[in-house]
């Protein structure tokens, strides 16, 4: 379980190292962005999860005020 926390930690580190205006070398560079990627979970299907998380009906979706 420490692992995990750890691995959690260091992608929050690499999260805001983006904030950071630093010169990279190319193959850094190419390596931050993957490790970027990974720690914004962009490889989960979020189309597929909102779909079946949420629905919508237009006919019951009304303001509870004006």
């Amino acid at each position: 379980m420490y692992l995990l926390w750890g691995l959690f930690d260091f992608l929050s580190y690499m999260t805001l190292l983006n904030f950071v205006s630093v010169n990279t070398p190319g193959s850094a560079n190419n390596i931050v962005t993957m490790i970027y990627g990974f720690a914004q979970a962009d490889w989960l299907p979020t189309d597929l999860i909102f779909g079946v998380m949420f629905t919508f009906d237009d006919e019951n979706d009304n303001s509870y005020t004006d």
